[in-house]
């Protein structure tokens, strides 16, 4: 659940700088209430259950306040079809 890659605008959507964000998980920003089902999405993506999955969910911006934010998530797989990493496309709604 880790970032290891973001890009400027999520930064800018969370008021995150990338060095303190890469440090946090998306469970770490996550709504409490969003949580549950984005995990169930996630675990099923990671399963080869779905190939994708969208979400409206909301995040924790760095000051608090809450973002709503449309998620679309995807699974990259190594040659063996192995989970490799999530790719999340995230845009402020």
């Amino acid at each position: 659940g880790s970032f290891r890659w973001v890009n400027k605008a999520l930064c800018r959507i969370t008021g995150y700088p990338e060095q303190e964000l890469t440090q946090l998980t998306f469970q770490d920003i996550t709504f409490p209430g969003d949580l549950d089902s984005d995990l169930q999405e996630a675990t099923r993506l990671l399963h080869g259950e779905i190939s994708c999955y969208q979400m409206d969910k909301r995040y924790y911006a760095k000051d608090g306040h809450l973002i709503w934010v449309h998620l679309s998530g995807s699974m990259v797989r190594d040659a063996e079809g192995q989970p490799s990493c999530f790719i999340a496309h995230i845009e402020d709604i």
